[in-house]
């Protein structure tokens, strides 16, 4: 490769006097570990330390890997802890300390009004249920046990979303050929949310009155007409540890990044980052699942996450790319002529100010939204 020549791929990319985000890698001659191979090495490093815990714990203090158990005290025991913590700070401290010039930690002001409403109201729900556990701790269960109102609310949001999902799919499929590419990624995501929420209600058994099969109740641990209660502690630790990736590290990863064509492609489907406020909430509801290494790594990333979003959120964006939306490279309609407008009057950084550079998508999540939102709205 020549000297002068430039990669196009995240994992290695040319040291230059303007990367202000890391200035001491900033050399004269030689390439530095991009962005995207920092993230990877991390991760990988993170599931090094579980594979090197997990026999150990096996072996020496007899601790499942993926089953329920009240936390466990003792030095090994705070010792472990200790190592979730750690790695914890590590990624999300090396990821905000790499994140890119041009990420959304550097160019975006504020999020909308209904986003810190939505946020909100989640946050006074979830110290409302920490309230009732610690004061009414009877009350709390009663609350929880199957066919309470609230099962019935989360498959009721949950068969929402799905059919959210499953109109944009539609409206996606009218649209002119170049403008299809949502259409498998809603897809997914509506039978995913259709088929949790299915779960959820054991497939409407008792409210038709259904007997669940010999075989089925053989294997079930619930004896109930699901499939999730065959395997539980699985389901749950996949559920509950994807939750997190999705709904916390995802939007983090992608505030940080730098322009991604992947990110690009599939940018509708990354969740808000006041999204990332309401899976942070739902990580701290892990007390029989502390034991398992991963649970308390999400538990503590969250909220290192969340202190990263405050700092940013108390600095500001950087006085060379406050006008400047972040990844758009297309023009878009006309829910971002506001955002053209800006971005067009503001300083270039890294290319990306360009007339018509910012998208209905990239215009909306800035302020919070979601350009899928807008389009099942419409």
């Amino acid at each position: 490769m020549r000297r002068g020549s430039s990669l196009s791929v995240p994992f290695l990319r040319r040291a230059s006097k303007s990367d202000v985000t890391a200035p001491e890698r900033a050399l004269d001659s030689g390439y530095t570990l991009g962005f995207g191979a920092r993230c990877v090495l991390l991760f990988l490093g993170v599931a090094l330390a579980f594979a090197v815990v997990a026999p150990v714990d096996a072996l020496f203090f007899d601790e499942p890997l993926l089953a329920e158990r009240p936390p466990q005290g003792g030095l090994y025991f705070a010792l472990r802890t200790a190592l979730a913590c750690m790695m914890a700070l590590l990624v999300v401290g090396d990821i905000y300390r790499n994140r890119s010039e041009a990420s959304a930690f550097e160019t975006v002001r504020r999020g909308s009004v209904s986003g810190v409403l939505a946020a909100s109201i989640v946050v006074i729900l979830a110290l409302a249920s920490a309230a009732l556990l610690r004061l009414d701790p009877v009350q709390f269960s009663r609350l929880a046990v199957e066919d309470s109102i609230f099962e019935w609310a989360s498959a009721a949001a949950l068969f929402g979303g799905s059919l959210l999902l499953l109109a944009t799919v539609i409206k996606l499929a009218r649209q002119p050929h170049g403008h299809r590419r949502g259409i498998f990624p809603a897809l997914l995501l509506s039978g995913l949310l259709f088929l949790i929420a299915m779960e959820e209600i054991s497939w409407f058994q008792r409210v038709c009155d259904l007997h669940t099969p010999v075989w089925l109740m053989e294997i079930n641990h619930q004896d109930e007409m699901n499939l999730h209660n065959i395997v539980t502690d699985q389901v749950e630790n996949a559920y509950y540890f994807g939750a997190f990736i999705f709904l916390v590290l995802l939007p983090f990863i992608a505030d940080a990044a730098p322009r991604w064509r992947l990110v690009e492609r599939f940018g509708d489907f990354v969740p808000g980052r006041f999204v990332v406020v309401v899976g942070a909430m739902a990580t701290a509801f892990c007390y029989a699942m502390w034991n398992i290494l991963w649970i308390q790594f999400s538990v503590f990333a969250s909220v290192f996450i969340l202190i990263a979003y405050a700092a940013a959120a108390v600095r500001g964006p950087t006085q060379r790319s406050r006008n400047v939306y972040w990844r758009g490279d297309r023009a878009g309609g006309d829910s971002g002529s506001r955002a053209r407008k800006r971005i067009d009057a503001g300083p270039k950084v890294g290319g990306y100010g360009v007339q018509g550079a910012v998208d209905r998508h990239r215009a909306s999540r800035r302020c919070g939204g979601s350009d899928l939102a807008h389009l099942a709205a419409a």
